[in-house]
């Protein structure tokens, strides 16, 4: 049985339903054309509109984002739009979406033009008017003369399963075969109550028909359709990654983190479950904090290997998360897209303090780049325009008015990201020559035998990564997203703004930062271990402080802990003595978020 998990995000749909009504457009339109039952977004919204004392009313019959509390709903009509304010006085956010009648189906209205702001107003406020479609959305509410219809949402439950009165989409069905919003409700009701072989025949049939409709929320459906199919079949046999994705984070599954990344590897395929189509169009997405959070707890665990000298499971862990972060970059949808994003940067990070600390060897350099380069086939075959506009229908015309998802900033991280990956490239090439030679690359031959033709390109200028190789550290860096060359003299840091000074580098010393031992020569006590690190430990992912090292206990032997995903660093004395791990250890089942820390016991067998 798939599993539907919440949507996350705003359904525009359910903000847009109000708007169609009222005011004088540029042809008359007298009350009988504008109070009706409506379908909204294709099928995603069922809304009523009424003929009031003073004005036009709408409610929601039924909005999968429960978004219509119509006590915090105000229509103001004007010439030939309506505004509609929503949420607290004080706090409300406008969106104006002019309608005018369709030209093709009676009764139906199309979608000419929006306008959105997020600035708190009066309700007496009208909205200028906003921007003009360059391509109307026809249709985009479609009236429904059959009461059937608003039978059939009263069924629906987005809640236990997700099921819906079969019977009444079969009624529907039988009176209007070729009507293609019915058609599309009985897919739904399909979808809802499992009947997934009917549901795949139904789709073969209709789909022709339904990607060549002009409503855009029709035209998608077959797309929809195609892939909840296909991730029921993967699911049926055990073979979809998204299912144990799903499990991230969730406090009744007792098996860990690390154990379902290796079972999302071992399945064949990796699609999506999505939502029905009376719950918009978006597929279910993983929880963003949980996956997170746990790929930094990897990212600590491939730490502690590298103190206890175990390289190879540091880089099998660093290898781990980072296909995490591909996974979800490969799920057409921009929320994941960012998630997926976030997780390979962390990665990076960590990547960065194994290769220029743990490596001691050019074969193990070579092994790390081997490993990376591999992973990087998988980079090469993900573009960033594949997932633009493939979150909603109306993706294209929010970017006209500036309602839509910031692309720009999304575009940034996702080349912010390539060049973490890329710098990795060309650091392990010149440690590499480094480590064979004594001498980090001059010029860009100095990166074979790895890199015989060079640093790779920048992501953000196209031409090859730049490097500095006459001074110590060596650094290889991207001119970073304001596309300016600062030397490498300060980080970018999107805190300062996705579009702000600074570059992307990757610093290798050549004395290495953190001098990580061999196996079983890891010091037991404080004032060992702080010998064997002068510069002090790495630093702890999940330290209130950025930057600030993983800590150890004054405790013979010694643990090394990092604070955990609760960041409860502020028990620690100032001068840093007093500190004792929490008992018991971090416990994910516990919850993504709860108390323990992560702990590496420094006594000889651990």
């Amino acid at each position: 049985m798939i599993m539907w998990q919440k949507k996350c995000g705003i359904i525009l749909t359910g903000i847009f339903l109000s708007l169609i009504c009222s005011g004088g457009f540029a042809q008359q339109v007298e009350a009988k054309d504008i109070v009706g039952t409506y379908l909204a977004g294709g099928v995603s919204s069922l809304l009523q509109i009424d003929l009031g004392v003073l004005n036009y009313r709408m409610k929601y019959l039924y909005n999968p984002e429960q978004m219509h509390e119509t006590a915090n709903i105000k229509v103001i009509a004007d010439r030939d739009s309506l505004t509609l304010i929503y949420g607290k006085e004080g706090e409300s956010i406008q969106v104006e979406l002019k309608y005018k009648p369709s030209p093709k189906v009676a009764g139906d209205w199309d979608l000419v033009g929006m306008l959105y702001s997020g600035d708190a107003v009066s309700d007496k406020r009208i909205l200028q008017p906003g921007v003009t479609l360059k391509t109307p959305l026809p249709s985009y509410m479609h009236r429904v003369n059959d009461r059937r219809v608003a039978e059939y949402y009263a069924t629906i439950s987005n809640k236990d399963g997700y099921k819906s009165d079969l019977s009444k989409a079969i009624a529907l069905l039988k009176d209007f075969p070729d009507d293609p919003y019915i058609r599309v409700i009985y897919l739904d009701a399909l979808m809802r109550n499992e009947k997934w072989d009917e549901l795949a025949e139904k789709h073969n049939l209709w789909r022709s028909d339904l990607e060549k409709s002009e409503n855009p929320f029709l035209s998608r459906i077959s797309r929809v359709m195609e892939q909840g199919i296909a991730a029921h079949r993967l699911s049926a046999e055990h073979q979809n990654a998204a299912d144990y994705l799903c499990l991230i984070g969730e406090r009744n599954v007792s098996e860990s983190f690390e154990s379902l990344i290796e079972k999302v590897f071992a399945c064949r395929g990796n699609i999506l479950p999505v939502f029905p189509p009376t719950m918009g169009f978006e597929p279910s997405i993983p929880n963003f904090l949980s996956a997170q959070i746990q790929t930094k707890v990897l990212r600590t665990e491939a730490v502690f290997a590298m103190l206890k000298g175990d390289n190879e499971r540091a880089l099998h862990i660093l290898n781990v998360t980072y296909r995490l972060g591909q996974v979800f970059c490969g799920r057409t949808n921009l929320i994941s897209t960012l998630i997926g994003i976030a997780l390979k940067a962390i990665t990076c990070g960590g990547m960065e303090i194994y290769l220029a600390n743990a490596c001691r060897t050019p074969e193990e350099v070579k092994t790390f780049f081997e490993t990376l380069r591999t992973l990087r086939v998988t980079d090469e075959t993900l573009h960033w325009d594949d997932y633009k506009y493939l979150e909603s229908p109306l993706s294209e015309a929010q970017d006209e008015a500036g309602m839509g998802p910031n692309y720009s900033e999304a575009i940034t991280r996702w080349n912010t990201a390539e060049a973490k990956s890329r710098l990795l490239l060309a650091g392990a090439a010149a440690r590499h020559n480094f480590l064979k030679t004594g001498e980090f690359p001059r010029e860009a031959s100095g990166f074979a035998p790895l890199l015989p033709e060079g640093p790779p390109q920048d992501p953000f200028t196209g031409t090859p990564l730049r490097f500095i190789g006459n001074r110590d550290p060596f650094v290889v860096y991207s001119v970073g997203p304001d596309k300016k060359d600062d030397k490498a003299a300060f980080l970018y840091d999107p805190t300062n703004g996705t579009i702000s000074p600074g570059d992307v580098f990757f610093e290798i010393p050549r004395k290495p930062r953190y001098p990580f031992p061999p196996k079983g020569q890891l010091a037991s006590t404080k004032v060992g271990l702080l010998k064997q690190f002068p510069n002090n430990l790495p630093p702890d992912s999940f330290h209130d402080v950025k930057g600030a090292p993983l800590s150890i206990t004054d405790t013979v032997p010694a643990k090394i802990i990092s604070f955990g995903p609760d960041t409860d660093s502020a028990r620690v004395r100032p001068d840093g003595t007093g500190l004792l791990p929490l008992q018991p250890a971090y416990d994910p089942t516990n919850g993504t978020i709860s108390p323990g820390d992560l702990i590496l016991n420094t006594a000889p067998g651990n």
